[in-house]
């Protein structure tokens, strides 16, 4: 059996990227998202201990990250609610630069919700445990993020978001 420690260090490798990756998005620069990050997991080491497993890990990271993140807002004012996002920090080079560009101007809790649909394959229940909101907030963001995509994005655009 492995030490708690083990367990941990696998746990960092398995889930830093799409942690720091998904705090790029909700900061919008790379040094704050760097700093969530940090602080993401040293919350997590923290609570490793007890950590029972009833979500799955990432979800649990996840979690931490958007508590971090909204302390962040209240303490900093630099970490804004509207980022810039450069198309590196989607990880997804097939999207377009319109498709980028609606998705900046999206709030805070939209875009997260979306970019967790989407672009990290949760479901509605593990979007809603990580958010700590209930499944109903989630569709709704998401109803609400699509129709306000659709109005940004021309006809053509908005064939590539099927």
């Amino acid at each position: 059996m492995s030490a708690p420690s083990d367990t941990f260090s696998r746990a960092v490798e398995a889930h830093y990227e799409r942690v720091h990756r998904l705090a790029r998005i909700m900061s919008g620069n790379d040094q704050d998202a760097a700093d969530l990050a940090q602080e993401t997991f040293l919350e997590a080491l923290r609570g490793w201990a007890s950590f029972q497993g009833r979500s799955a890990t990432g979800t649990w990271l996840i979690g931490i990250l958007r508590r971090r993140f909204l302390l962040a807002l209240r303490r900093k004012p630099s970490i804004s609610d509207v980022p810039d996002i450069p198309a590196p920090a989607l990880a997804n080079n097939d999207l377009s630069a319109d498709i980028r560009l609606a998705l900046e101007g999206l709030a805070e809790p939209v875009r997260t919700t979306l970019f967790l649909f989407y672009f990290e394959n949760l479901d509605y229940s593990a979007i809603a445990q990580a958010l700590d909101c209930p499944i109903g907030t989630v569709r709704s963001r998401l109803h609400q993020g699509r129709a306000k995509l659709r109005a940004l994005l021309t006809p053509a655009m908005r064939e590539n978001l099927t």
